[in-house]
Parts: structure tokens; C-alpha cells; sequence
């Protein structure tokens, strides 16, 4: 999941990965034709849908997540077929959906957890 600021409540959207096989790719920089972003800390995740550019804030930052990205991406496992991504989907927008009130009379809510328990 990825969100627009920090600390957003709800995610903006999601990235599934899959394995370097099926066309995923991390590589520094950004793609050919695009111009560098600012703090020139830029990486590229290729993914058979679309090119995602992300930022990071420093150098050992994004070697971190090229090396996280990459980690998965070098499995043998295979992309989530799109009844999963669905599935996966659906869990995370019930999950927002069942608020449960906390603090009513403040008109404060909390949001049950995405994850289940262990």
C-alpha cells in the first residue's frame, strides 16, 4: 500500500509485487526520458502494469528499498493472480469500513486492524 502523506489514514492505492520472471525490475534512477527528481535519490520499480517512480530521502534510503524491493522480487513466488488482488481489496476496504466507536461523545473514531491477530 502507498499513501499520499505519511500519515494518512487511508491508503491511496496498492502495488503487488510479483518476481523478476514475470517482468518486475527495481533500478536506480528514473526511466529514459524522464527528468531526475529534485533530490536525485530516485528509483524505478517496473511492473508488467506500469512504471512506478518513487523518491527517497537519501542515498542509504533508497538502497534500502531497492534492496527490500528487490529481496522479494528475486523469490521464486509468483505475482498474486487478480482474485487475490480483489480478495486483498476487499479485506482493506472493510477493514476501514468497520469503525468502531471510541469516545463518542468527543465524536472520536478508531479503525479496527487490517492485519488479523496472532
Amino acid at each position: 500500500m502507498y499513501l499520499d502523506q505519511p500519515l494518512e489514514a487511508f491508503p491511496k492505492g496498492e502495488i503487488f509485487l510479483g518476481d523478476s520472471d514475470e517482468g518486475f525490475i527495481v533500478k536506480q534512477g528514473v526511466p529514459p526520458g524522464m527528468k531526475e527528481l529534485e533530490n536525485g535519490y530516485s528509483f524505478t520499480l517496473v511492473t508488467p502494469e506500469r512504471t512506478w517512480l518513487f523518491a527517497a530521502s537519501s542515498t542509504d534510503e533508497r538502497q534500502s528499498w531497492m534492496k527490500a524491493l528487490e529481496s522479494v522480487i528475486n523469490q521464486t513466488s509468483s505475482a498474486p493472480t487478480e482474485a487475490i488482488k480483489e480478495t486483498v481489496r476487499n479485506d482493506l476496504r472493510n477493514s476501514y469500513a468497520r469503525k468502531s466507536r471510541v469516545g463518542a461523545h468527543k465524536g472520536e473514531w478508531g479503525l479496527t486492524n487490517v492485519l488479523p491477530n496472532k
